[in-house]
């Protein structure tokens, strides 16, 4: 058995599972058509091939942290029936001791076949679990007898550490971990909005997809155009629209307080390596006080000025080598992920076109595989304590699509359901040019 050190981001969302708060990411793809048992099984055994983290645990040794034992479990899978027990799929989502990061569930529903995929955020981000998601729709097609020439893996253990600090572009982003030090200081000692008191606190709740037609989503661009930014700037702007009137509405902050909105930020340059699903997150912290969030223009404006700043600055390569530094000291990544100051009132995480190209997409841009068609796709993300929201947005076939979960013990499903009302109100104004 094979022994590989975490990487340190790795390492730092290893470190952020709670058994409160699994640190799983969830997918559903739903197909009309059939899948073949047998040829899915064959193709679910090989995704350790290609992603070798998918069929590895982690142990903890005293002096040189968590490693990877890869080889040591096997992905697991189930498929029920139409009368099976189609139960809550985030019961049990453990911790990687002693059982793989990534389990499928399947699920056959008269015409249609829905297929549940869970990851640990160790393992691979959201866009990591589409990858893993796209090798395997591919497997499954060469299974079923199809032939198409599989693109090369990155080895695993041929992968150098993308924190490293080697080289002047590496030192160059030094002032910048300096900064974003003083700023954690300065903004730890913020009175940042958490909802809390709602219920009882434990994993995640999700909500209903969101949809907006093809055309719908063509307008949202053409209106995020018209004002000078990108759709995913717009979308920043209106989820932030949508905390304050939430805000306002519940009685829940001050107007001297903050908020803490996360936007995941993908570093390029990582995602250069197209066969690896480890993840590869910088963080990038918006920060506003409740006062401030109600007027849309400058919202937006600043949106695209806080996007341009996190591309212009490399704060996805800061963050990262932020975690190698903190990696040198013992436990110092696991107190970094778990101080009070990690706690964010909203995360938003947008995938960006879902299966826009691949030898499995059609002219119309749906996923076909033999038997069966993707019609839909949904995701959501891990919720952490002291984060009350998590959004996902991506679109599929020209559709945008937005996907809610929610902290049970910060939100009650009444005021998560308004929640997710009042941001497709805001992208409802945005349509009509406001």
């Amino acid at each position: 058995m094979t022994c590989l050190p975490l990487t340190p981001v790795e390492r730092y969302f290893y470190h952020d599972h709670r058994g409160s708060h699994p640190a799983w990411i969830r997918y559903e793809f739903t197909f009309r058509g059939a899948l073949e048992r047998a040829a899915f099984a064959r193709a679910w055994g090989r995704i350790e091939e290609r992603h070798p983290l998918t069929g590895a645990t982690v142990s903890r040794r005293t002096w040189s942290g968590p490693v990877w034992n890869l080889g040591a479990a096997r992905p697991e899978w189930a498929w029920l029936g139409t009368e099976e027990d189609a139960a809550d799929d985030d019961r049990d989502l453990h911790d990687l001791s002693t059982r793989a990061g990534l389990r499928g569930v399947v699920r056959v529903r008269g015409a249609e076949t829905q297929l549940t995929m869970l990851v640990h955020h160790a393992v691979a981000d959201g866009l990591g679990l589409l990858l893993i998601a796209e090798d395997f729709f591919t497997l499954y097609a060469v299974e079923c007898g199809a032939e198409i020439a599989l693109p090369a893996a990155v080895p695993l253990t041929a992968r150098r550490d993308r924190s490293s600090l080697r080289g002047a572009e590496g030192w160059r982003e030094l002032p910048w971990i300096l900064i974003g030090v003083l700023w954690g200081l300065v903004l730890g000692r913020q009175r940042v909005v958490e909802m809390r008191g709602a219920g009882r606190s434990f994993g995640r709740r999700e909500l209903a997809a969101r949809s907006w037609s093809p055309g719908e989503t063509m307008q949202l661009r053409k209106a995020a155009r018209t004002a000078g930014a990108s759709l995913h700037e717009l979308l920043v702007r209106d989820a932030q629209a949508a905390l304050n009137a939430w805000l306002a509405r519940h009685a829940r902050a001050q107007p001297d307080m903050w908020t803490r909105f996360l936007v995941p930020v993908y570093l390029g340059g990582a995602r250069s390596e197209p066969r690896s699903s480890a993840p590869a997150l910088g963080v990038a912290l918006i920060e506003r006080r409740v006062r401030s969030l109600g007027r849309r223009a400058r919202l937006l404006q600043r949106a695209h000025e806080d996007m341009e700043f996190i591309r212009a600055r490399g704060l996805a390569r800061a963050f990262r080598m932020s975690m190698l530094l903190r990696g040198w000291l013992p436990g110092q990544i696991a107190r970094y992920c778990r101080r009070a100051g990690a706690r964010s009132t909203l995360v938003l995480s947008n995938l960006g076109k879902v299966f826009a190209r691949g030898p499995l997409v059609g002219p119309d841009g749906g996923l076909k595989v033999p038997g069966a068609e993707l019609t839909n796709f949904a995701g959501w993300g891990p919720c952490r304590p002291g984060t009350s929201v998590f959004v996902a947005t991506g679109i599929y076939r020209g559709a945008q699509s937005i996907w809610t979960s929610y902290d049970p013990g910060a939100m009650s499903v009444s005021e998560a359901e308004d929640f997710a009302g009042e941001l497709e109100g805001q992208l409802r104004r945005s349509l009509a040019g406001e």
